[in-house]
């Protein structure tokens, strides 16, 4: 299954063409109908042959309301970026093509709506247009499509131009890790609480036993629908509709997280790998921002870790919370000014829970030669600032199945930035100077204990122990129980 959604600036026909396409209207709120504008994220579905039922998702356009455009955008497959023939691209267009490359979405299509307003010759100079602002970025040579969702034209077109796209889409992960952002909760009468999202990272099945975030309770799986349709099981990518026992409605709001391995971290305080956007060049040390994840938003500070930073491309931030919240390493995330109005930059998680005090000098000893790109660079930097991790650890606080974590750690060891003992990993240069630091504690005591190396050389038991025994190796030492 795949997601499809909107982007776009207000009133460029955002909601007429998922009606177009579908025969849904997606402003199923009475204020929406009222103002004739978008409020709140919608929902439709369109059946291909042979393919399968292809979830879509409409979002508002108003600038009023990018934290619902950022939690319909969030696990969206393909985004078909609506540009209005008479407006073209507009400020909110900007925005929303931002939040598009700031969540990693796959891929795009631009779709020129309003096409019965002008001509060949008008169509032809948006198109350029539109390839000017996609030159350089990852939607380069995206489909460009100009359609009118008043008339029909080209319509027809865009659908089957959606599939080609779809074909083209990476495999949906499926990790045996789900987890499911909530956008909508609601209590039809008989049934109890329902909440709908859209399932990443693995499947969900009637009487899964499930965690509710941030509660921390347990509650299980009564019932699985999408669009309507009773399920056995809920796929990853796909709109899901999850029947919960034990929970009542007015517990869940937008924002929790219902997963089954809880991989998330629970912490105050990050460490992010962060970019600001357009003329957004300086920020002060301790700026308030909005952090926009999953459905939820966030408010906090941004602490600099060097004050000379200007977050001229992407640069590693501390990310302070007023509230302790759930992360992962790799987690995308979208910042904007506190209340959600305008969009200042955007990055990814790195490291899930810091500590100033136990992690600042080993941030500072790497941070600035490391580039953090993948899930190696997100573990490597982690074991680096701690020193070292356990294996379990280090599955548990990943989105990725255990045969993966294990890859990720065989390559760094070969890469020669880790060493593994056991069920240890430990970063190369500090093992070194652990050792060193575990000698002179040996050499500087008269019958020291384990307790007593460690407290004087700053190095855990468990990592003592195991280096003590190497040293017995090279050293002539005296050992009595």
């Amino acid at each position: 299954m795949y997601i499809v959604g909107t982007s776009g600036h207000i009133d460029h026909g955002k909601t007429s063409l998922i009606r177009a396409l579908t025969g849904i209207d997606c402003d199923r709120l009475p204020e929406e109908k009222e103002r004739e504008m978008t409020i709140d994220i919608g929902f439709a579905s369109m059946d291909y042959p042979k393919f399968g039922t292809v979830s879509i998702v409409d979002v508002p356009g108003h600038e009023r309301f990018i934290r619902n455009m950022v939690a319909g955008a969030w696990g969206v497959d393909i985004a078909l970026l609506v540009i209005a023939l008479d407006d073209g691209w507009m400020l909110q267009t900007e925005d929303h093509f931002r939040v598009l490359q700031l969540l990693n979405i796959e891929r795009i299509i631009v779709v020129i709506n309003k096409a019965d307003l002008g001509d060949e010759e008008m169509i032809s100079i948006v198109t350029d247009d539109v390839n000017e602002k996609l030159a350089g970025t990852r939607y380069e040579g995206s489909d460009i499509i100009a359609v009118s969702a008043r008339t029909g034209q080209g319509v027809a077109g865009l659908k089957e131009l959606v599939l080609e796209n779809l074909k083209k889409l990476a495999r949906a992960a499926e990790t045996e890790k789900p987890y499911m952002y909530v956008d909508r909760v609601f209590s039809p009468r008989g049934v109890g609480t329902v909440i709908t999202g859209t399932l990443k990272n693995g499947i969900f099945r009637d009487n899964d036993n499930v965690t509710v975030l941030p509660a921390l309770k347990e509650v299980k799986i009564k019932k699985i629908e999408s669009h309507y349709r009773e399920l056995q099981e809920g796929v990853p990518s796909q709109r899901t509709a999850l029947n919960l026992g034990g929970i009542a409605m007015e517990e869940m709001h937008r924002g929790n997280i219902i997963c089954r391995s809880n991989f998330f971290t629970a912490t105050r305080d990050v460490i992010a790998v962060a970019k600001l956007l357009g003329d957004k060049k300086r920020v002060k040390n301790n700026t308030h921002i909005e952090l926009l994840t999953g459905t939820d938003s966030i408010t906090g500070k941004l602490i600099l870790l060097n004050e000379n930073d200007t977050l001229q491309g992407e640069t590693l931030v501390r990310i302070r919370f007023d509230e302790k919240n759930f992360f992962y390493p790799g987690q995308p995330f979208v910042l904007a000014n506190p209340g959600g109005y305008r969009i200042i930059g955007g990055g990814r998680i790195v490291i899930p829970a810091f500590d100033p005090p136990v992690h600042r000098k080993g941030l500072r000893s790497v941070a600035s030669g490391m580039e953090i790109q993948s899930r190696e660079d997100f573990v490597a930097l982690n074991v680096a600032v701690n020193g070292w991790m356990m294996k379990d650890r280090i599955h548990a606080f990943l989105p990725a199945s255990r045969r993966a974590v294990e890859k990720i750690i065989t390559d760094l060891e070969q890469s020669g930035s880790i060493i593994t003992r056991n069920d240890y990993v430990i970063w190369k240069n500090w093992y070194s100077e652990a050792k060193e630091s575990v000698k002179r504690a040996v050499t500087s005591l008269l019958g020291p204990n384990m307790k007593e190396i460690s407290d004087r050389s700053g190095v855990a038991m468990e990592i003592c122990a195991m280096l003590m025994k190497e040293i017995q190796k090279e050293e002539v030492l005296l050992e009595k129980d």
